[in-house]
C-alpha cells in the first residue's frame, strides 16, 4: 500500500511537471525530494520556487519551470527566490558574508531580465529583512545563514577572550 501510494505520487507529479519539460530523473529527483508533503504538485502548483529548496535544482531552472507554468515576472515568489539565490552567490563569489544594496540591485535586473525595479526589490528586501531571511547594515545585506555563522564566531572569539592562558612570552625561544 505505501509502495502504491508513493508511485501514485510520482505518477501525479510526472503528469502535473512533464508539459513543463521536466525530465523523468528531475520529476524522480522531486518526488524522493518531496515524499513527505501530503500533494506535492499541488505544493508547486502554489509556489515553484520551492523547487530550489532540492539540491541539484537551483534557481535558474526553478524558474524556467516557473515560467513555464505561468508565472510572472514581478511575482513575489519570484522575486524572493532570486533575491535569496543572488544574494549567497555574490557572497560566495567575493568570499565575504554580506553584500552592498545596490549590488544586489544590478544583479537582480540582469538576473530578472527587468529594470530600475529599485523600489520593488527595496521592498522585496524589507519583507525578506522583516521575516528573518536577510539582515542589514545601513547599505549591506546578509543572508541569515552567514550572519548567525559570524554572530557564533564572534561569541567564540569573546569566550576565549575571557580565558586566562598564562603568561604570553615575547620570545618563544626562552
Amino acid at each position: 500500500q505505501k509502495s502504491w501510494k508513493q508511485f501514485r505520487s510520482i505518477r501525479e507529479l510526472g503528469e502535473f511537471l512533464a508539459p513543463f519539460d521536466v525530465s523523468s530523473a528531475m520529476i524522480h529527483l522531486i518526488a524522493t525530494q518531496l515524499k513527505e508533503v501530503p500533494n506535492p504538485a499541488e505544493k508547486i502548483k502554489k509556489n515553484p520556487y520551492v523547487l530550489t529548496h532540492i539540491k541539484g535544482i537551483g534557481f535558474k531552472r526553478a524558474d524556467e519551470i516557473a515560467k513555464k507554468m505561468g508565472v510572472g515576472d514581478l511575482d513575489e515568489n519570484r522575486l524572493h527566490s532570486a533575491t535569496n539565490y543572488l544574494i549567497r552567490e555574490l557572497c560566495d563569489m567575493q568570499g565575504n558574508s554580506c553584500i552592498s544594496k545596490m549590488t544586489l540591485f544590478e544583479r537582480l535586473d540582469e538576473e530578472l531580465v527587468l529594470f530600475n525595479r529599485h523600489e520593488l526589490y527595496e521592498k522585496t528586501v524589507l519583507e525578506m529583512v522583516h521575516d528573518g531571511h536577510l539582515h542589514q547594515f545601513g547599505e549591506l545585506l546578509a543572508p541569515d545563514i552567514y550572519y548567525y555563522a559570524e554572530e557564533q564566531i564572534l561569541s567564540f572569539i569573546k569566550k576565549k577572550c575571557k580565558q586566562d592562558f598564562g603568561e604570553i612570552k615575547k620570545d618563544l625561544n626562552t
